[in-house]
């Protein structure tokens, strides 16, 4: 993937190969350090999940615009709104600036339509 300015973004896309009925998107942020994984329990219960890696001192607003266009793209991919995908983050963890930044973008961006 590529993020809003062209670098390119690592990551990893978890799909069951028989899809359900109900599609749920959501997208986790891996560390810079971290090896990028896929929940494969979530994916097995029709979870369709994307695991995004910043690369290592990127900026606080190209993460949270990289976020905002990669809920776009696995929205369009899948046909929900980008407000519909869920920023997640496992328990016990604190929920990322980025993601707190880009639901507000998100949110308002629903109900300008």
């Amino acid at each position: 993937m590529r993020g809003h300015d062209g670098l390119r973004l690592t990551g990893l896309q978890g799909r069951r190969s028989l899809a359900l009925a109900e599609i749920r998107i959501r997208l986790r942020l891996v560390p810079a350090d971290g090896i990028p994984d896929i929940d494969l329990r979530a994916v097995a219960g029709g979870v369709v999940e994307y695991a995004l890696q910043f690369p290592a001192g990127r900026r606080l607003e190209d993460r949270v615009l990289d976020v905002v266009r990669i809920c776009e793209l696995a929205a369009t991919k899948d046909a929900v709104k980008p407000s519909e995908v869920q920023l997640y983050t496992p328990p016990g963890e604190p929920e990322p600036d980025e993601f707190l930044i880009a639901s507000e973008l998100l949110t308002a961006s629903v109900e300008a339509e």
